[in-house]
């Protein structure tokens, strides 16, 4: 994956292996050839690395380097690979939306009081959970002591951070109350053009590190448009979550050394802990882009099967 004969972008992967395939590739390139002038080897090198950067991986997924590289590193600059329709063609149903439309009718004309940690009122949040969850899941993880405030409700906290940072709601006389922006969104576009605001507010600027308690949001959140790629390419069958996690690996092995160990866990477990907790059940499920087997906590952490939602061919269309 190189720009140019300056080779700049090998510092910006996840790793140095595409950097040194490169290398060995140019050199056994170069055997044999002989050039008369700088130019004429600036010439080879440049076109060398035209070559390079065009042809499509299997380890890539079918991706040439520089699709890989701009959905990867430019995927909101990149419309000539991918672009995220703005607003959606279609109205959204997603979990997302649901708990965005409580906190809206929550606010009303009156506004909402914040807690006095400026959160989101604690029954307000088990409710959330409550239409997130479905009311089994929710009863019994209340018994065991979960939602004491909003942010053990990781979902709601992540809709409620999304919308402060859109400018759809905000804080005032120490109330959540609804813009002006939003009411305008909203009458123009309905939720089809929140869902995409949210989107690309949750992906682009809030820190998933923060919210769901990790120290490399990067495996999961700095990867998200490649990750969705797959998920395009593979989702039409129901797979375990696992095949995900090594179609990344796959793609960009140089990954689990983000990874600190813990114990006798390997880095690439711990890896798909992270990968299928916070991309696949977290993020994928809360905007409504796949479909989840009922999640067994008992058993490893990528076996559970998924499937793509429609939804997702209208939020994210690749365009290769």
């Amino acid at each position: 994956m190189f720009k140019d004969c300056h080779m700049g972008r090998e510092r910006e992967l996840p790793g140095m292996e595409y950097a040194n395939e490169f290398f060995d590739s140019l050199h056994q390139a170069l055997a044999g050839e002989q050039f008369a002038t700088i130019a004429e080897a600036q010439a080879f090198l440049n076109q060398f690395m035209r070559e390079s950067n065009t042809a499509a991986r299997d380890d890539l997924h079918s991706l040439t380097p520089d699709q890989a590289y701009a959905i990867l590193y430019e995927p909101f600059a990149s419309p000539d690979v991918v672009s995220f329709p703005n607003p959606l063609a279609v109205q959204p149903d997603a979990p997302v939306i649901t708990l965005f439309s409580m906190l809206v009718d929550a606010i009303g004309e009156k506004g909402l009081k914040t807690t006095a940690t400026g959160n989101l009122p604690r029954n307000f949040c088990r409710e959330g959970m409550r239409v997130y969850l479905g009311d089994k899941q929710y009863e019994f993880d209340l018994k065991i002591g979960a939602f004491q405030n909003e942010t053990e409700c990781i979902p709601v906290t992540a809709m409620r951070y999304s919308a402060l940072a859109a400018g759809l709601i905000r804080k005032f006389k120490g109330k959540f109350v609804v813009t002006k922006k939003c009411r305008g969104i909203l009458e123009k576009q309905g939720m089809a053009g929140v869902y995409s605001l949210l989107f690309r507010t949750y992906v682009a600027k809030i820190n998933w590190g923060f919210i769901y308690f990790t120290e490399s949001p990067w495996m999961s959140q700095g990867t998200f448009a490649f990750a969705l790629y797959l998920f395009s390419r593979y989702g039409d069958e129901w797979r375990p979550a696992g095949f995900y996690t090594e179609a990344m690996l796959r793609a960009f092995p140089d990954l689990i050394m983000q990874i600190k160990t813990r114990g006798t866990i390997s880095p690439e477990r711990l890896f798909e802990m992270e990968f299928t907790s916070r991309f696949i059940r977290s993020f994928m499920r809360l905007y409504g882009l796949l479909e989840m087997e009922e999640y067994d906590y008992k058993a490893p952490p990528g076996t559970f099967k998924v499937h793509a939602q429609p939804l997702l061919e209208e939020i994210v269309q690749f365009k290769l």
